[in-house]
């Protein structure tokens, strides 16, 4: 099958969400091509429309074209991509003004749509011809590592209490001030919160396991792979309950739910660091059937289905 995925550029490069999938997708005997949509901005987008047209007019056609993105999809789609599947990623679902827009392309230009959760579904209103698929994790590269280790690495001091926040903290929807406010309360002279950014993705796993804690206070998401990276990596987890991370994380003891309140934030931290057992949250993943090929399988299954029509 030959398959042109389109999503957004950075710096010349998919997006580290898009491009694991894409492996995985390559593993299971899926021919992938790219386009890359690197303007950004209305003009932007406007020029990549006819671009892209220019693009699927001089190039072998393809069994299907699946856009990452609400704006990529709008792309491919007044380009006159098809058949042409759609991912929506966590914020698509939050833009009211978005909601009409995704609406219109979903019945008159998109043959399929996938949605990363439950809670996402509800809240861009699309029914038919939608399939809730979280993206899969790499579970094996969340080997098991030495704390100790792991925090000479990362140069976190192994004498401290490290709660990390793994986001980029001047995304307003992450809320990193929550997450200080909670620390703060929390009140406790040995605890760091760590913030991070901007690492590669061969680091999580080394963060992950220095940290003692893993801190999500996010005012959204769609299925957030931090958490489930998190839980290949055992990591203990404190997280306000957006997008399908309640379904993530039920029944995993050493993981915790909050409410968006940093007070109710600051005291699931300190349940979360005295808890002293094993987090099986490498056995939640498998019983959820969230490795990466065994999502790819599900993706490959909709692509046969889409392509044939049906």
């Amino acid at each position: 099958m030959r398959v042109l995925t389109v999503c957004s550029s950075h710096n010349g490069k998919p997006g580290v969400v898009v491009q694991n999938q894409v492996e995985s997708l390559v593993r299971n005997g899926v021919q992938i091509h790219f386009y890359l949509i690197h303007k950004k901005g209305l003009n932007g987008y406007l020029w990549h429309i006819g671009d892209f047209r220019r693009y699927l007019r001089d190039n072998k056609p393809y069994d299907l074209v699946h856009a990452h993105y609400s704006f990529c999809g709008f792309v491919a789609a007044l380009a006159g991509a098809k058949p042409l599947l759609v991912s929506l990623m966590g914020s698509d679902s939050q833009r009211k003004s978005l909601k009409p827009v995704l609406k219109i392309f979903h019945r008159f230009f998109w043959s399929h749509v996938i949605i990363k959760s439950q809670e996402q579904q509800e809240k861009t209103g699309l029914k038919s011809s939608v399939s809730i698929i979280p993206n899969g994790v790499e579970i094996d590269l969340f080997s098991q590592l030495n704390k100790l280790n792991a925090c000479k690495k990362v140069n976190f001091d192994e004498d401290k209490k490290n709660i990390l926040f793994l986001a980029d903290p001047s995304r307003a929807e992450k809320n990193v001030e929550r997450a200080k406010e909670a620390v703060k309360l929390l009140n406790q002279k040995n605890t760091v919160l760590h913030i991070v950014h901007g690492i590669s993705h061969n680091q999580v796993n080394k963060y992950l396991h220095a940290c003692d804690v893993l801190l999500l206070t996010s005012n959204y998401e769609g299925s957030p792979n931090i958490i489930k990276e998190a839980l290949a990596a055992n990591c203990r987890i404190v997280s306000t309950p957006v997008g399908d991370v309640p379904w993530l994380l039920k029944g995993v003891p050493g993981t915790y739910i909050t409410s968006f309140n940093p007070v109710d934030i600051a005291d699931k931290l300190s349940i979360a660091l005295q808890y002293k057992e094993k987090v099986e949250g490498r056995k939640r993943l498998e019983e959820l059937e969230l490795g990466a090929d065994q999502v790819a399988q599900k993706v490959i299954k909709l692509y046969k289905s889409i392509s044939a029509g049906k």
